[in-house]
Parts: C-alpha cells; sequence; structure tokens
C-alpha cells in the first residue's frame, strides 16, 4: 500500500516534508512565507531538527544524563541520537558525554 499525502488530496508522497507530497508542502510553504495562510503549521515534522535536539541535549547533559537516558527522553533510537552528535562534532554542544551508567555489581 503506497502512502498518500496528509493534505488529503490524494497524491502520492514523493519526497515532500511533513507528510505531504512534494506539491502541498511547496504550496504550504508559499502561502506561509506570504502569510497569507499558516495551515502548514498544522501538519507536524516527522523529524526533529539537530539543533533542537542539541539544545536539549546540553541541557539534559549539565543535568548528569547519559546518552542513553537523553535519547529516551528525547524518543529517538541511540543510534540516531549518537548520529547527530557525531554529524555535528564541530558544535560545542555536541559533547558525547557518558553513554550509560554502569551498573552495580554484586560482588561478596
Amino acid at each position: 500500500m503506497r502512502e498518500i499525502c496528509a493534505c488529503g488530496c490524494g497524491r502520492p508522497l514523493d519526497g515532500g516534508a511533513r507528510g505531504l507530497s512534494a506539491t502541498c508542502h511547496q504550496r504550504l510553504r508559499l502561502r506561509l512565507q506570504r502569510g497569507s495562510s499558516d495551515e502548514l503549521l498544522d501538519f507536524p515534522r516527522r523529524c526533529r531538527p539537530a539543533d533542537d535536539v542539541l539544545d536539549d541535549w546540553a541541557a539534559m547533559r549539565a543535568d548528569g544524563a547519559t546518552r542513553e537516558e537523553a535519547a529516551e527522553r528525547l524518543g529517538m533510537a541511540l543510534e540516531s541520537f549518537e548520529r547527530v552528535l557525531y554529524r555535528h562534532a564541530d558544535d560545542p554542544r555536541a559533547v558525547w558525554g557518558v553513554r550509560r551508567r554502569e551498573r552495580a555489581s554484586c560482588v561478596s
């Protein structure tokens, strides 16, 4: 089953963003830029911008969160979260930090 545009026009998804076809996304983006309609904002982004991830990570890391905890709080797979850090390594917010906390062992 093929995916169709979220606006209900029936067009197939062909590379547009926010679940919209490219044609509908461009039309709504132009309306938003002109100020004639903010309908594009009714369709949420399917992915989180890297800048938002890095801002959230900087705040969580300052509170002592690990990468594993941060990824879980952000609703991302750990690998996806680490990919953002890797791709933006030149950004001062993209500090790797601790991956996970070591579990206490029960040695007697």
